[in-house]
């Protein structure tokens, strides 16, 4: 395999992770270079409601789908329910390209920046809980990572992630004040992703199985006031990737490439509180630290390779958010309702360099933090029926959800 083409391939896992660098010969010899940063891990508390309250809700947990948020959580439910959700997401993707006028040149010519969107949607959330005297238990479906992105600039790249966890969670109250709870599941990984340039067709797939779990303790000091804590381990999946090649100009020189990956989910540690007031006003404040810098794993194929970007030199800084909210809940007629708004602060958390080469300073730069502002609303219908609608708009991304909660 020639030089540009093995550099090609050994590119892919930087790809599929948070970045890709594709080399394609341009004019006069020069090397083109394509940047992008396509994956982001979404620890989003599930639910309108949550989401309504800019995803405050470790300290709340009080419906199924704290199975996820903390399961510590669940003690507060006294009937068996089944909770849904179904979200639209639209996230905003940045590509960055560029031309060096020979490899290994410390140089870029013609840099351009391109943005795309990220569409997703389908059930992101599904559980069933059943409570006991000082207990409950949930099986739940959630999805933590689903993106389908698209980029066209002078090559086309498609790229689907997605990764579902099926699970089980169990909480037991020790004390009238005192809950703890946890979960195990097992997460399904799929990759599938394509790239076309002018001189060549890569595409590649990849499945696995992997096993992740959270611990969880919800307290109630005093009143209507709540704490909650969590910690979230995420999955690691190592497995083998299977990549087919061939140019485009000759396409009777096909490889199939086969390589040992990693892909580590961040681990999160949150914590959480919420006061509800006696005329039904509930506020809320959650703090996660995320362990980005885990992902660190994510970059291990292309450890010690000879590239003019060395990996060596790439690294994920840990992220910490920040979510706040508020619920108010009346009724109007006899029937249940409650507004909602909130807001959430992302810290960046993109691939960087140490490098001071001007290459990797352009194509891994600091990412934007970001700001979320949400709203929404909920009703009770035949004393059973809870439907919840949200909204959060933030400078690079959408989302609307509609969740649903039956109890039984």
């Amino acid at each position: 395999m020639d030089r540009r083409k093995k550099l090609c391939v050994r590119g892919i896992w930087g790809f599929m992770i948070f970045t890709f660098i594709v080399w394609a010969p341009g004019d006069a010899g020069a090397v083109t270079i394509v940047n992008n940063v396509p994956v982001d891990f979404s620890f989003n508390s599930p639910g309108a409601r949550a989401n309504g309250m800019g995803g405050a809700f470790i300290g709340v947990a009080d419906d199924a789908t704290a199975a996820y948020t903390n399961p510590a959580g669940l003690t507060v439910l006294t009937r068996p329910e089944v909770a849904v959700e179904y979200k639209y997401s639209n996230r905003e993707t940045t590509v960055r390209t560029a031309e060096m006028p020979m490899e290994g040149a410390d140089a870029l010519l013609n840099q351009q920046k391109y943005t795309f969107d990220n569409v997703t949607r389908g059930t992101s959330f599904l559980s069933f809980s059943y409570p006991f005297e000082k207990a409950n238990v949930t099986v739940f479906r959630h999805e933590l990572v689903n993106t389908d992105n698209q980029f066209q600039t002078d090559e086309y790249g498609q790229y689907k992630t997605n990764v579902t966890t099926y699970g089980i969670a169990g909480a037991y109250r020790l004390f009238d004040t005192l809950s703890i709870g946890g979960s195990i599941g097992f997460s399904e990984l799929d990759l599938s992703n394509i790239l076309i340039t002018n001189y060549w067709v890569n595409s590649w797939a990849a499945s696995d199985w992997a096993e992740n779990y959270t611990v969880g303790l919800f307290w109630n000091p005093f009143g209507g006031l709540n704490i909650g804590a969590v910690y979230r381990y995420g999955p690691r999946f190592s497995y083998v990737t299977q990549v087919f090649s061939n140019f485009r100009t000759d396409f009777s020189n096909n490889e199939l490439i086969q390589f040992n990956d990693v892909y580590k989910i961040p681990d999160v540690y949150g914590i959480g509180i919420s006061y509800r007031f006696p005329f039904g006003l509930t506020i809320a404040a959650d703090y996660d630290y995320i362990k980005y810098s885990q992902t660190d794993d994510n970059l291990y194929n292309l450890r010690g390779e000879d590239r003019t970007i060395p990996p060596s030199s790439l690294y994920f800084d840990d992220a910490y958010e920040i979510h706040a909210g508020l619920e108010w809940a009346f009724t109007v007629r006899d029937i249940p309702l409650a507004v909602r708004t909130g807001y959430a602060f992302k810290k960046a958390h993109t691939l960087v360099t140490n490098s001071s080469s001007i290459s990797p300073q352009y194509f891994y730069q600091e990412g934007d933090d970001e700001n979320i502002f949400s709203a929404g609303f909920g009703v009770v219908l035949f004393k059973n029926l809870q439907l919840d609608f949200s909204g959060a708009w933030g400078n690079l991304s959408t989302e609307y959800i509609a969740s649903a909660v039956i109890r039984f």
